[in-house]
């Protein structure tokens, strides 16, 4: 992780769209409350993401409602809209909080996500519209005198969450900007449906490995492939009591051990399945599970959200089989991407060398405290990552099967 930017004020910043561009003027509303607010326009929301540039699942609306009821319930949500002739073109979902900032007391509006949400950014409508009520938004948020500094984790790179940062350089205001995670990607043109993927890998070493494991594999039986796309508590549950079952569990990191992240992915699974873009693989020897996936099938992509194994097959690679396994369904499907969704993993590397960056957006209100509050973040951050690094550095030492870095 590491700091991308200490953002200030820049000429050159893109031209807004006017009234005159669009016919009429963006209209504003900001609302506060619970999930009610997100019922209200779950529907023209939907539309949005399917019609926008953010067509992917983690924007749309049943995703923020799961994150708010499961990590945040008794936060406030404040739900800012702008419509253009009517039309719903933003959205931004924020949750406003006291905290402190490095012992400073701060009103904090953040993103409404966390690690569990995979990305971040704000919802917008295609073209003009969408760049004027972005616009719109930031102008709104302005006006609210509710907070000291603006959040948001994991924004994709080229988001609509860039061009709200455009507006905010050329308000006069500080911005910190940190890679959060690289997200890897593998683009499945590449990919024949004949083939099996490991056999296009280009390492010889990864080739040869694989071969073998899979005919060590075989000799105990014939593997198979479920997809699994309804909300089948059974199945659900023994996803979960397989991840329980090895590291993540006896860490507490395993989505079983917590309650607020078993509620999430409940009611995640139950409303991708409403949908129609639940897609739970589950890879099998002999009605033996050997790794399973949680994942999304979404207009022609596959999000990985937990790749799972059973470590008493870990001598075969049950998470490079579960890969193999699900890119080969997907290249079958006609899919276009297969999504791992996470920070970048060593295994992973093994597969592509495709990335996503992703970043960490803090926004500073302009005035004396703000600048402070700038000032300390850019300090201390950059020390407390610096720590944080090498401590992934000297975790990468241990081998052990517990060390969660490499599906063997």
């Amino acid at each position: 992780m590491r700091l991308l930017s200490d953002e200030r004020p820049k000429a050159g910043a893109p031209r807004e769209a006017r009234a005159d561009d669009l016919g009429s003027a963006p209209t504003v509303a900001s609302d506060e409350g619970g999930v009610e607010i997100i019922d209200r326009v779950a529907e023209e929301w939907r539309r949005l993401c399917e019609e926008g540039p953010n067509d992917e699942p983690f924007y749309r609306p049943e995703w923020i409602r799961a994150y708010v009821r499961a990590f945040e319930p008794a936060k406030r949500l404040v739900l800012i809209t702008a419509r253009v002739g009517g039309r719903l073109q933003a959205v931004l979902p924020l949750i406003q909080e006291r905290a402190l900032s490095y012992g400073f007391p701060v009103t904090r509006l953040r993103g409404a996500a966390n690690c569990h949400s995979c990305r971040f950014d704000v919802v917008r409508g295609a073209g003009l519209a969408g760049e004027a009520a972005v616009s719109a938004v930031w102008k709104s948020l302005r006006r609210l005198r509710r907070w000291d500094v603006l959040q948001f984790c994991d924004v994709p790179e080229a988001g609509a969450l860039d061009r709200l940062c455009d507006v905010t350089r050329g308000d006069g205001l500080l911005i910190a900007r940190w890679e959060s995670k690289r997200s890897p990607y593998i683009p499945l043109s590449a990919f024949r449906g004949d083939e099996e993927p490991w056999r296009s890998n280009s390492s010889a070493n990864f080739r040869s490995s694989m071969r073998k494991r899979i005919r060590r594999l075989g000799a105990r039986g014939p593997l198979r492939l479920r997809r699994i796309e309804t909300a089948d508590p059974h199945c659900i549950q023994k996803f979960y009591d397989l991840e329980k079952m090895g590291w993540k569990g006896d860490v507490g990191s395993a989505i079983a051990c917590n309650q607020s992240t078993r509620t999430f992915y409940d009611e995640i699974a139950e409303n991708a399945a409403r949908f129609n873009y639940l897609s739970l693989y589950f890879l099998e020897v002999n009605d033996q599970m050997v790794a399973a996936n949680f994942g999304l099938s979404y207009r022609g992509r596959f999000f990985s959200l937990k790749l799972v194994m059973n470590e008493e097959y870990r001598e075969f690679g049950p998470g490079h089989l579960m890969i193999n396994a699900g890119v080969q369904d997907c290249v079958e499907r006609g899919f276009t991407h297969y999504d791992f969704t996470g920070p970048r993993e060593e295994y992973e590397s093994t597969w592509t060398s495709h990335v996503r960056p992703h970043s960490e957006v803090l926004v500073f209100r302009d005035g004396p405290y703000g600048r402070l509050l700038h000032a300390v973040n850019l300090r201390l951050r950059g020390r407390v990552r610096l720590r944080a690094r090498v401590g992934a550095l000297l975790g990468r030492a241990d081998r052990s099967p517990r060390s969660g870095g490499q599906p063997a």
